[in-house]
């Protein structure tokens, strides 16, 4: 409709404009008798056509209906991610050094044995703490003393290896691990399934808002605007494994199911309604 008045007006702005200057050699008369309908119907055109003088089409003036749709999958998870750390405690820190060292070269070994790659784990990180012994007493004024040093040395695995996931606890630890922790089950590409569960939500936005203009009795007419919500992540669940070794021989048998990844996707949808 604002299309139409503005195309209007503008067609009338154009005659007057080309009928003014073919009465430019008239007689003076006429010329003022032009002059006093170009004006009247300049009048006419700003009160019944005044979008045509600059009003800007302006979406929240018309009707609106606003649906947000959700939508939710599960996918397989295809790739395991998880922490091995050796923690070792001795009162002299090369010596503590060197038992970590000792203990992680054959945690990697056993796990190279296994079947994991060097592109299969990295060194996440590695520490070494003083351990200090503070005084009860608040009235002895001796300095707190070191008593140990802690060292720990962490690699993080991250694999397509699923099915190895036992064998791989069982061996860290059976090596000296004592540590085990984010143990999660992942997507390698999660942007494969991500259209998905967008185009679902984007359905179920599309259903709620027809069946709110049925309920209401109004007509969609057009969307406004769909926005998507991008903060939405990936969930899985992840565990933390405390190991000892008197443990290894259970952890080795311990089921750890391999679960699924769920995906989720939020959008936002205005759309124009008219009256039925």
């Amino acid at each position: 409709m604002l299309s139409l008045r503005y195309a209007a007006a503008r067609l009338s702005f154009i005659f007057l404009f080309s009928l003014k200057h073919s009465c430019h050699n008239k007689l003076n008369k006429r010329e003022k008798v032009m002059k006093q309908k170009m004006s009247l119907l300049f009048l006419i055109l700003y009160f019944f056509f005044p979008q045509a003088y600059g009003e800007e089409f302006n979406s929240s003036n018309l009707p609106q209906l606003t649906v947000k749709g959700e939508a939710t999958i599960f996918k397989p998870a295809d790739q395991l991610e998880m922490s091995v750390s050796v923690v070792t405690q001795d009162p002299e820190s090369k010596k503590a050094v060197q038992a970590n060292n000792e203990k992680m070269r054959k945690v990697v070994g056993q796990l190279t044995d296994l079947g994991l790659n060097v592109q299969d784990y990295q060194t996440g990180h590695f520490t070494i703490q003083p351990i200090y012994h503070y005084m009860d007493s608040i009235e002895k004024k001796e300095a707190s003393t070191i008593t140990h040093y802690e060292v720990t040395n962490t690699i993080h695995i991250k694999t397509s290896k699923l099915s190895l996931i036992e064998k791989i606890i069982g061996i860290a630890v059976e090596a000296g691990a004592n540590q085990l922790s984010q143990i999660n089950f992942n997507l390698n590409n999660p942007q494969a399934y991500r259209q998905e569960v967008i185009q679902l939500a984007t359905q179920n936005a599309f259903e709620d808002a027809n069946a709110l203009a049925k309920a209401a009795n109004v007509r969609l007419v057009r969307v406004l605007s769909l926005d998507l919500d991008p903060n939405q992540q990936n969930y899985s669940t992840p565990r933390m494994l405390m190991a000892t070794k008197q443990s290894s021989e259970n952890t080795y048998g311990v089921p750890i199911e391999i679960g699924q990844v769920e995906m989720r996707a939020n959008v936002h949808v205005i759309f124009e309604i008219n009256q039925e």
